[in-house]
């Protein structure tokens, strides 16, 4: 359910805060948070966690995001508001370069590739299924539906009541010395994974944030390699270098307040990301057109 890397600090537990499942936690284990905010503090005292060392927990040293080649310039399309395009995967890759910074009214399925240099706004009115986004800033319009894997290297915002359904990611591909960010906010929903990827090795520097807001929920994993502020739930494991409140000016290192974790809630036939150290991997279909 859980893997927090070890970094000698113990996790600061607090609120109405559960954990399901397995954790791998800092040798200095869990204590109960104390801050002088009534809000925070539990009567309950700390919940029942099953754990073991996070040393005893390996993870792959790297992640890459193997990007599709699109291949001639005959597989560009030009866009433009309302149109309409299916490619089937057996396809060539096609590939759309947005040069405005948002995106409406236009109907997008399948082994399609939408790619801008700028940030990019996906507008409510939008209709995507099993489409990649590629932009610096990608933020996601209250409202919207749709199925598609975003990569960027700056932000990421999932707006209220998002809905992005299986197999969707968030994927952040940190760049050197910028600082970089996944947010959901209230009320979103998100089928599938979220991957915050470091630039840098150093455990002690930390650029690369998730937030989950309260009411929010993530079916399926976390992977951050930085820092998660976790209000809301998430229905599968989460696994992070840190976790961390913002409250009121405060920055809390290693605090945990209120939010849900809950391997058991994960549907079985989701795939995973090769997050793990694993011997061999297998690939499977995870849809079709």
């Amino acid at each position: 359910a859980l893997y927090l890397t070890d970094k000698n600090n113990p996790l600061n537990v607090g609120g109405d805060t559960k954990i399901k499942g397995l954790a791998f936690l800092p040798q200095k284990g869990v204590k109960k948070a104390y801050l002088n905010v009534q809000e925070f503090n539990t009567k309950k005292g700390i919940p029942p966690i099953e754990r073991r060392n996070s040393n005893d927990f390996i993870l792959s040293k790297s992640i890459i995001f193997q990007d599709k080649e699109v291949g001639s310039d005959d597989n560009s399309i030009k866009y433009a508001s309302g149109m309409v395009v299916q490619n089937d995967f057996s396809q060539a890759t096609k590939s759309i370069v947005i040069n405005e910074n948002r995106i409406d009214n236009i109907d997008l399925t399948g082994n399609i590739i939408l790619t801008s240099s700028d940030s990019l706004m996906i507008g409510r009115g939008v209709k995507l299924d099993y489409v990649i986004v590629k932009a610096p800033i990608v933020v996601i319009e209250k409202g919207f539906k749709g199925r598609l894997q975003i990569k960027a290297s700056k932000k990421i915002v999932v707006e209220e009541e998002v809905v992005l359904l299986y197999p969707s990611l968030l994927f952040m591909d940190q760049q050197e010395g910028i600082e970089s960010s996944i947010v959901m906010k209230k009320g979103s929903k998100l089928i599938g994974e979220i991957i915050a990827k470091n630039a840098s090795s150093n455990l002690g520097e930390v650029k690369n944030h998730v937030k989950i807001h309260s009411e929010s929920t993530v079916f399926g994993e976390v992977y951050c390699q930085g820092s998660v502020e976790l209000k809301g739930i998430v229905k599968g494991s989460l696994i992070t270098n840190s976790f961390h409140l913002q409250y009121k000016g405060g920055y809390y290192d290693n605090y945990l307040i209120g939010g849900e974790i809950d391997i058991s809630r994960r549907p079985k036939s989701f795939l995973n990301c090769a997050i793990y150290n694993q011997e061999s991997i297998t690939y499977e279909i995870v849809a079709e057109l």
